[in-house]
């Protein structure tokens, strides 16, 4: 007899349709993502590429200042109004549109331009159009703007060392314009050491210029001490002090140059309120202010008192403060 050999089929199993269900929409979900994000860099880049490539270089040039400062909408803003101005020298132009990159912090909604028909921020970018009756410009003229921008936070204007990073990428009708002061020519779009030329305040002319690292400067015989006698307003603040120097290095002196530091946010643009009476001109670079005599109207023999009475601006409440005190190239001890 012979054996029958028969064959086992194996049962197939059937996959759930709630699985197949399941897994068709963590792919779907996948797939929508990567397309969503794939999609959005692509049409970033192309805007950015069509951008970039339909800008030159102009032969038009900007610079801002600023002209005034006071407190914000919140208890950690500031608003600063800024004036700017373009030198053009670029083909007439029957209308305008400026971009430029801005510091963090812009509060948009209560930002102001008078010369412009709308103001929007996108990212750092901030645009400005002209309004209809303000467009036309014409090669070799200049024009300005007025601007209120509040930030919230510290935004680096009221002691901008490079004031060309401040507001930087300035580009009107797609030509990028580079920074030039013509108050203070030294400052480039490649210089890292001048400050803004401030405005006139209090008869003291203050302009930007280079501080000696007082840590670099010989430690003389001369002593100071300071005291703050008063202080008024809110964001920004005016500290007025007393300044006593004694003269122990010369027989005597028929001028003087002095330098301290102070705090952050001093503000020797604001007109009013920022005077040092005896002084012919007041700087500041950085955290550092500079006061000038002129040669020939100060007498002050060794071992006499020079008392300096001070006005001081900041954009906000400080713990106020005079330190490395220089005197005419030496730097004096402070008792």
């Amino acid at each position: 007899m012979f054996k029958q050999k028969y064959k086992i089929k194996k049962k197939k199993k059937i996959v759930s349709p709630y699985k197949i269900f399941f897994i068709f929409v963590i792919i779907l979900i996948f797939t929508t993502y990567a397309y969503a994000l794939f999609s959005d860099n692509l049409i970033l880049n192309i805007k950015a590429n069509i951008l970039a490539s339909g800008i030159k270089n102009g032969k038009s040039t900007y610079y801002w200042k600023l002209v005034n400062s006071w407190g914000g909408s919140s208890a950690n803003s500031t608003m600063y109004q800024l004036q700017f101005l373009v030198d053009y020298k670029d083909d007439d132009a029957s209308t305008w549109e400026i971009n430029m990159d801005i510091p963090d912090g812009l509060v948009i909604k209560n930002c102001k331009c008078w010369q412009a028909s709308s103001m929007t921020l996108s990212g750092n970018t901030l645009t400005l159009i002209a309004n209809s009756w303000n467009g036309s410009i014409s090669t070799g003229s200049s024009f300005d703007l007025t601007l209120q921008l509040e930030f919230q936070g510290k935004p680096g204007i009221s002691n901008a060392k490079k004031p060309q990073e401040v507001f930087s990428n300035f580009i009107f009708n797609r030509l990028k314009l580079k920074y030039y002061d013509p108050n203070n020519p030294n400052i480039t779009d490649d210089d890292s050491t001048n400050t803004i030329k401030s405005n006139t305040t209090g008869g003291n002319t203050t302009t930007g210029e280079d501080v000696t690292d007082p840590s670099e400067v010989e430690t003389g015989k001369s002593t100071y001490n300071w005291s703050q006698t008063s202080s008024w307003g809110q964001n920004p603040v005016v500290y007025a002090s007393t300044l006593n120097i004694v003269n122990n290095d010369s027989n005597y002196y028929d001028h003087f140059e002095i330098s301290f530091d102070v705090p952050d946010g001093f503000l020797v643009e604001a007109s009013g309120n920022c005077n040092v009476w005896q002084a012919d001109t007041v700087t500041k670079s950085g955290n550092t202010i500079t006061i000038k005599s002129k040669s020939g109207t100060v007498w002050w023999s060794g071992g006499q008192t020079l008392t300096l009475y001070l006005q001081l601006r900041f954009e906000e409440s400080v713990d106020f403060s005079i330190s490395n005190l220089v005197v005419n190239g030496k730097k004096a001890i402070e008792q």
